[in-house]
């Protein structure tokens, strides 16, 4: 994230009804972690985020949003000019769900930072994500770890990053159940890389370091635990 865009303040909201007077009043920044928002509320805060242009910066983080709850918030990434940070950590999106957000992100070109970790994406979730990232220009900070993404949603990203993407700076795709194989995968697409500089990897299992460290032309790269499967 921007230093710009980490100044502006969180403003706490509890429920639904919070977070929809915030945006009237035009909040910049809006945190309701584990608000209850269901997808129904989900529906009726992407009605008002589709023309709104104050809000930067949205957490929710821990809600109930559901697949339905992701198309939701697809359609209005489609109309939503000034949304640069989004959270959506434990929605229950599932790939679904992700692959109309994949499709909002195609046409958006404003969203930064985007936060789809603990989903259950698996690897077709991971894979219209990166393949949504080959049209998009905007996303430098994108976090899809927790989403049994496998090799296949590594393999997926290696070949967006190698061909297209040359926006993307932080990808973390920690606790992924990603082997050496996926490993491999992201190295040779890290070889045509420029760009991305952070790659975290954490409780994968991945075991031959060395092998991806040997080939990475970024700044840092966080292996952490290896997690046994």
């Amino acid at each position: 994230m921007d230093s710009e865009l980490s100044d502006i303040p969180w403003e706490h909201a509890d429920n639904l009804g919070e977070v929809l007077g915030m945006v009237r009043a035009g909040c910049r920044a809006i945190e309701a972690t584990g608000a209850g928002i269901d997808e129904d509320g989900i529906l009726e805060l992407t009605e008002l985020l589709k023309d709104n242009t104050t809000l930067r910066k949205l957490n929710l983080a821990g809600n109930k949003s559901g697949e339905a709850g992701g198309q939701y918030i697809g359609n209005m990434l489609k109309e939503n000019t000034h949304l640069e940070y989004l959270h959506l950590w434990g929605n229950k999106i599932g790939p679904i769900g992700s692959s109309f957000i994949a499709d909002g992100l195609k046409e958006n070109n404003t969203l930064k930072c985007l936060v789809l970790s603990n989903n259950d994406l698996g690897v077709m979730g991971a894979h219209t994500i990166a393949q949504s990232l080959q049209n998009n220009t905007s996303i430098t900070f994108l976090d899809i770890g927790e989403n049994g993404c496998g090799d296949g949603g590594a393999l997926a990203f290696s070949d967006t990053l190698r061909e297209h993407n040359r926006t993307l700076q932080h990808l973390d795709l920690s606790d992924n159940e990603i082997t050496e194989f996926g490993a491999r995968c992201l190295a040779r697409a890290l070889k045509e890389n420029n760009v991305i500089h952070e790659l975290t990897l954490t409780f994968n299992s991945i075991t031959d370091k060395d092998h991806i460290n040997e080939h990475k032309k970024i700044g840092w790269l966080t292996f952490g635990e290896i997690k046994k499967i």
